[in-house]
């Protein structure tokens, strides 16, 4: 048989044009790129089908053993050595905390207060939104922590009360939106930072929480006998 090239990447056989026609020899040749028998591996011929997948595999095959490329050793490094890191496989996983606001509470302002607890986080913030009350007069809030009814605020702005923070005036009919900023991390000179920013003029107060200890738990509270018409409330903790 007058075996023929054919291909110039990864070329192989094929019979040629004046062999007989006989399908089996030619696929055995373009196979094996031999018309002999192939009975082991030292017998297949580079320049073949089966040549090129024996070249792969060997290829595979030392990628396979060199494993994973690195020197494993059980010592630990008393200093710096060229091309190796030190993983010390019994230490404690560390993970890494990103902070990030939570929605802590949030629902339907209902009858004279609300009361959030479970906080924890650098800053604080509550949303009351497009909120009303029913009583017939202009009324504020007052703005407790933890509960605490003792003399622990400080208000700016004119307000002497020091066993809360004081809100701005909310006038009967209207529909009010209010956002209370808290610096829950801020512990200079014991003084917590609080701000109230509202849909009114003047909008804005300022006051301080004189305590060192953690707030985790906030209250608002409508006067004696006032309470909440409408309106929605949510509490955001950044931590």
């Amino acid at each position: 048989m007058a075996a023929e090239d054919i291909g110039t990447i990864y070329p192989t056989k094929i019979p040629g044009y004046e062999d007989a026609a006989d399908i089996q020899a030619a696929l055995k040749l373009y196979h094996y790129g031999t018309s002999s028998t192939v009975s082991s591996e030292g017998d297949i011929v580079a320049n073949s089908v089966v040549g090129h997948i024996k070249a792969l595999d060997t290829r595979i095959d030392a990628i396979e053993a060199d494993g994973i490329g690195s020197v494993i050793s059980d010592t630990m490094p008393t200093g710096v050595d060229d091309g190796y890191i030190w993983v010390k496989s019994t230490g404690a996983t560390t993970t890494l905390s990103v902070p990030l606001w939570k929605l802590k509470d949030s629902g339907t302002l209902l009858g004279n207060s609300l009361s959030v607890s479970s906080l924890n986080g650098e800053r604080l913030l509550i949303v009351l939104k497009d909120w009303s009350h029913d009583d017939a007069a202009s009324v504020d809030f007052s703005l407790r922590f933890n509960e605490d009814a003792g003399p622990n605020y400080v208000n700016t702005g004119g307000l002497a009360s020091s066993n809360h923070l004081s809100s701005p005036s909310f006038a009967n009919g209207g529909t009010y939106d209010m956002t209370v900023s808290v610096d829950l991390a801020n512990t200079a000179a014991s003084l917590k930072p609080v701000s109230t920013i509202a849909s009114i003029e003047p909008g804005s107060y300022f006051g301080y929480y004189k305590n060192t200890n953690a707030i985790t738990s906030v209250q608002v509270i409508l006067p004696t006998g006032v309470s909440f018409d409408s309106g929605s409330y949510e509490v955001w903790s950044y931590e």
